[in-house]
């Protein structure tokens, strides 16, 4: 949000766009052993005005956000409830 500018829904406009790169990603390693990858991709633009000093047009982004789990420690695992077909779980022997 940029000063003296709220995201108003009932007012913004939604703009079409056209991803020019890739989605970004990145890898985080937890203090527990476990390793996650999380993808963020803009799903939605609007446009919510203008900034009133700079009379700039500002957007409001909805993203969307994908993690998966890459590895886990055994001790981190439970039984599973319903074992999962081996293509399911491949990866994680």
């Amino acid at each position: 949000m940029t000063a003296g500018i709220a995201f108003d829904p009932a007012n913004a406009e939604l703009v079409e766009f056209e991803q020019v790169a890739p989605n970004w990603k990145t890898r985080v390693k937890l203090s527990e052993g476990a390793v996650l990858e999380v993808e963020v991709s803009v799903s939605q633009v609007f446009r919510a005005g203008n900034d009133p000093n700079t009379g700039y047009p500002v957007y409001n982004v909805a993203p969307s956000m994908v993690v998966r789990l890459i590895s886990a420690d055994a001790k981190l695992r439970k039984k599973a409830l319903r074992p999962a077909p081996a293509a399911e779980i491949r990866g994680f022997a």
